[in-house]
């Protein structure tokens, strides 16, 4: 299975965050900075 998350990102602030991909449920979602820097 593959998801992928998409965003905009704005310095420390992220918008239009969406899931792409086999994602029935989602609980908790982080943007850690190592993960957009």
């Amino acid at each position: 299975l593959e998801l992928t998350v998409h965003f905009d990102a704005q310095g420390e602030s992220f918008t239009n965050v969406y899931l792409q991909g086999d994602a029935r449920a989602v609980y908790e979602g982080r943007i850690l900075p190592d993960a957009w820097q």
